[in-house]
């Protein structure tokens, strides 16, 4: 779960979240912020209940069709997301850790729009060139992606992404929350706004807003409220999709897995003939369709020679959109490991290391376009992710969260067929990707896995 607080005057003090992986939340200048339907048990403000209806008349540009999009700004999406799975895979390396990473780039971005949409000066220029595109287009991309799920939902067997936001704004409190902020967070990211005490009541209520936009996978993500908490920022993702072609039983192996250590661990191999091959110069890889054919799952097995990190090294936003172009004539002999991973981690240096200095800085962060706090400056304080990716022989199930805290194809005839073995059986890449407008859903690194894909 990704989450981030802003603190007016002094940072908040810091604390675990109660959050499950499989879902990424943000906190933004003391509120939390998640994306999806609006199911919450509180009810919302006036204000807040008609910027909602405002924000149902608005069409998505309105039908835009994501292939639509400028190629610029997929570019930038993917550069963003490559940036930042490469940042997080080698702060876990640096801080010695042999685990697994996780990411939900989708999340993040929807994370980084709420607090963006509230940046300005050098703060918002600084957020703009990480992400590689300016606010107005992050929230028309975002728009887009969020109209077309919704139009995906109503297809029958089809795969299901809900993203959902909410703003929690503590009554009576020193903050004063801009009305053209809300409205644009409103308009093209659907958040909910609500006004509440921030006692325990508040705590859980935005535990159970979570936990039904995530599916329960996150059944809560605070503990408690800090006395100097003013909002609170959440953005909840759940994926759950059955594959185009569930795999049968008498293709499912007992095998092994060498971790990156060089241990073994038994595993369950799930193995199938695909008709998407992708390779590059240190990948070669699969992509296997979930039903419906706009989502799928994508494997990458750095080739000899390629420790994982490294070959993610050369991942870039071009690169990556050319990899998942794949190959003609060309088939996939494939091997896929069952596996249920679990990741969390503090972002709040991985962002920095990317250029977001000024926005975790108490004198320079400038969240003016937010709203303006009577006991200090409103700066982000931290970024915690936490995800959850489960893949077996029906399909694929997961949940992100992103939180932010401010203190005060068709075949055709093929000839001379080529099949290429891709057995993942060593360290690799997986990565769950909208085919319709290109942005990953997760990244992950596997080092290891846990042994007969059990948690």
């Amino acid at each position: 779960m990704t989450r981030a607080f802003l603190a007016s005057g002094q940072l908040l003090n810091r604390r675990d979240l109660l959050v499950r992986a499989g879902a990424a939340a943000a906190v933004l200048g003391g509120a939390l912020v998640a994306s999806g339907c609006d199911q919450a048990k509180p009810q919302p403000s006036l204000t807040a209940r008609e910027l909602t209806e405002a924000s149902d008349t608005r069409q998505a540009e309105d039908g835009q069709d994501l292939q639509a999009l400028a190629e610029s700004v997929r570019l930038a999406v993917d550069a963003f997301a490559c940036q930042l799975f490469y940042q997080c895979v080698s702060s876990d390396m640096a801080n010695g850790s042999d685990t697994n990473t996780l990411i939900s780039p989708l999340s993040t971005l929807f994370a980084l729009a709420l607090a963006q949409n509230g940046a300005k000066g050098e703060t918002l220029e600084q957020l703009g060139v990480l992400l590689g595109v300016s606010i107005d287009e992050l929230n028309e991309v975002l728009s887009a992606c969020r109209h077309s799920l919704e139009e995906s939902d109503n297809q029958e067997d089809a795969p299901v992404l809900h993203a959902a936001n909410s703003i929690w704004l503590k009554d009576g409190s020193a903050l004063t929350v801009r009305d053209d902020y809300l409205a644009v967070c409103s308009d093209y990211l659907t958040a909910s706004v609500f006004a509440a005490p921030f006692d325990a009541s508040t705590v859980d209520d935005i535990n159970a807003w979570v936990s039904s936009h995530t599916d329960k996978m996150i059944p809560a993500i605070i503990d408690r409220l800090d006395d100097s908490a003013l909002a609170v920022l959440v953005n909840a993702l759940a994926f759950e999709a059955a594959w185009e072609y569930p795999y049968e039983d008498a293709f499912v192996t007992d095998e092994t897995f060498t971790c990156e250590d060089g241990s073994t661990v038994p595993v369950k191999m799930m193995r199938s003939t695909e008709q998407l091959y992708v390779e590059n110069g240190a990948f070669t890889g699969f992509m296997r369709p979930y039903a419906g054919g706009r989502f799928a799952l994508v494997g990458l097995l750095p080739k000899e020679g390629f420790a994982l990190n490294a070959a993610i090294a050369t991942l870039t936003g071009e690169g990556l959109l050319e990899l998942l172009a794949p190959l003609a004539n060309v088939q996939a002999a494939a091997a896929l490991p069952k596996f249920s991973l679990a990741y969390e981690a503090h972002m709040q240096d991985v962002l920095k290391g990317l250029g977001i200095t000024d926005a975790f800085d108490p004198d320079a962060a400038d969240f003016s376009a937010l709203g303006t706090a009577e006991n200090g400056n409103l700066y982000m304080s931290d970024v915690l992710h936490s995800t959850f990716l489960d893949v077996n022989e029906a399909g694929t199930r997961g949940a992100a969260a992103t939180a932010i805290t401010t203190e005060a194809g068709s075949s055709g005839e093929q000839e001379d067929l080529d099949v290429r073995e891709i057995t993942l059986d060593r360290p690799f890449v997986c990565l769950v990707v909208d085919r319709s407008c290109g942005i990953p859903v997760f990244m992950g690194a596997l080092r290891a896995l846990p042994q007969d894909g059990d948690d």
